[in-house]
């Protein structure tokens, strides 16, 4: 929501949300707030980032709305509570990698898609420290490193392009 309204004060004339749709989620209210008090156009989309058909879509969308994508940021991301390897299920590290590191690669996959085609884009994908330093839990280390390797190697590919990917790695 930040980075939305930041790019909203920004200037940005169109932003597509993407979020689950579940009990409680305000992105539809995040989308309404930016075109009321930024008068940007701003579009709500559900969209499970596991799912690469629903990533497809979204994008679909935002590319018929938008006409273009200038910008991914790609912000959702989930913790594993600090579970070590043998305290992690396997439905705890499949959580953790579908959203953490396949979301990513998916909406990596569609942005780029629509980029080429453009000549032009950013990608700037969220991370953490522990992406670089391990210490977080087993399942949400390795995911936030694989961002960091999945960013420099989008970065080499499109080098001496006008395609940037970058990757943030914020901590606590």
């Amino acid at each position: 929501a930040a980075t939305a309204r930041l790019f909203a004060a920004e200037g940005a004339r169109g932003i597509a949300i993407l979020d689950l749709e579940r009990p409680g989620a305000d992105f539809q209210c995040l989308a309404e707030s930016l075109a009321r008090d930024y008068g940007t156009d701003a579009v709500a989309i559900a969209c499970d980032v596991t799912r690469p058909e629903q990533v497809r879509a979204a994008f679909r969308t935002a590319i018929e709305r938008f006409g273009r994508i200038d910008v991914l940021v790609n912000s959702a991301g989930v913790l594993d509570f600090n579970a070590s390897v043998l305290k992690t299920s396997d439905e705890l590290w499949d959580r953790t990698v579908g959203i953490n590191q396949s979301g990513v690669f998916f909406c990596c996959r569609e942005a780029l898609l629509q980029m080429e085609k453009q000549g032009d884009g950013a990608i700037v994908n969220v991370s953490s420290v522990a992406g670089i330093s391990g210490n977080s839990g087993a399942a949400y280390s390795s995911s936030k490193h694989a961002v960091v390797g999945l960013s420099k190697n989008i970065a080499i590919q499109y080098a001496g392009t006008r395609i940037r990917c970058n990757t943030v790695c914020p901590g606590p």
